[in-house]
């Protein structure tokens, strides 16, 4: 029997066979009581995707690299501008910028570091965490010693801290309910915890098995924006935002389903290729764009802006703050 991994539920019903990749599927199931989508967690993927530079994650590389001249010349306003890449890293930044008395700080799920650096040159007392052996050895070969394993009892001993946060990490852990509580143990009480979370809404909108932007086996879950406050709302105070989808990718969405029945890009390389967004018919590229419709594009997008504005959430906008009680 397959229970739900939010929820534990046993009242979960098979979507589906997702095939994200030439040589990987996985069967997505719906929680009829939470309501979450899910699949089976694979727990070495991360270590594997960290480890195999031409992986989708070849990103984090790539990202920490470009951050590394900023951070080692100092120059804490372009770095700033470097990492704050759109509205969730925007919402964490101002969130801890905000804060009053917030000087420890932990993020989970830290990658290669090239968030933390920021916080680390800004003088904050940053700890980061993450479960690739492999990423932590780049970000402090990178940034310094303030990267440690998952499995590192350094963490939960330094503890309490004014902050923790993650990035696109709630999706991807095992047990998400337990985690966000282990995630609270660690604060001290009025300490926040941020992050943002993959919103099962943006596929349901679309009646999609999955989110196009990050697929199995790295995200295994989806949820309910609503559970966060119906869950914690004992332990801490839980404010939840809801983004809308930027207009340009809510059209792009539109376009797919309506040309291919579906909002995923089909890859054609294994998991392990390159890139994460080549495809194969269902591509968004058009090299040969006359003038006529990029400007017909563009008056599109400035004319359906204020009807898509709410009717498509954003994939994985659900920005999450709770205070610890």
């Amino acid at each position: 029997m397959t229970h739900c991994t939010v929820c534990t539920s046993s009242q979960v019903q098979l979507l589906g066979l997702l095939k994200p990749y030439k040589d990987y599927s996985a069967e997505i199931y719906e929680c009829l009581d939470c309501e979450c989508y899910f699949t089976q967690r694979d727990e070495e993927i991360y270590e594997r995707l960290h480890r195999n530079e031409h992986s989708s994650y070849s990103q984090h590389a790539t990202l920490a690299h470009e951050a590394l001249d900023f951070f080692r010349n100092a120059d804490l306003d372009k770095l700033r501008a470097h990492v704050v890449e759109g509205a969730v890293h925007s919402f964490i930044v101002n969130s801890i910028e905000n804060q009053q008395n917030a000087q420890k700080i932990l993020e989970l799920g830290c990658s290669k570091g090239h968030f933390g650096s920021y916080f680390i040159l800004s003088g904050y007392k940053y700890s980061g965490v993450d479960v690739s052996p492999t990423a932590i050895a780049q970000a402090t070969a990178n940034f310094g010693e303030y990267f440690f394993s998952a499995t590192d009892a350094t963490v939960s001993r330094a503890a309490p801290y004014d902050v923790v946060y993650h990035v696109g990490t709630i999706g991807c852990v095992e047990s998400p309910l337990e985690f966000i509580k282990y995630n609270l143990s660690l604060l001290r009480k009025g300490g926040l915890l941020l992050f943002n979370a993959p919103n099962v809404n943006a596929c349901k909108r679309f009646r999609d098995l999955w989110v196009s932007q990050t697929t199995p086996p790295d995200l295994v879950t989806l949820f309910k924006p609503g559970m966060w406050t119906s869950q914690f709302n004992e332990l801490a105070e839980v404010a939840v935002v809801a983004l809308p989808e930027r207009t340009p990718a809510a059209l792009r969405k539109i376009w797919r389903k309506i040309k291919h029945g579906t909002t995923i890009l089909t890859r054609q390389q294994s998991i392990y290729s390159s890139g994460t967004i080549a495809s194969n018919s269902n591509s968004d590229a058009n090299h040969s764009e006359s003038p006529f419709i990029h400007a017909l594009k563009k008056t599109v997008l400035v004319l359906a802006k204020p009807l898509l504005a709410k009717s498509i959430p954003a994939e994985f906008g659900v920005l999450v703050t709770m205070r610890k009680r």
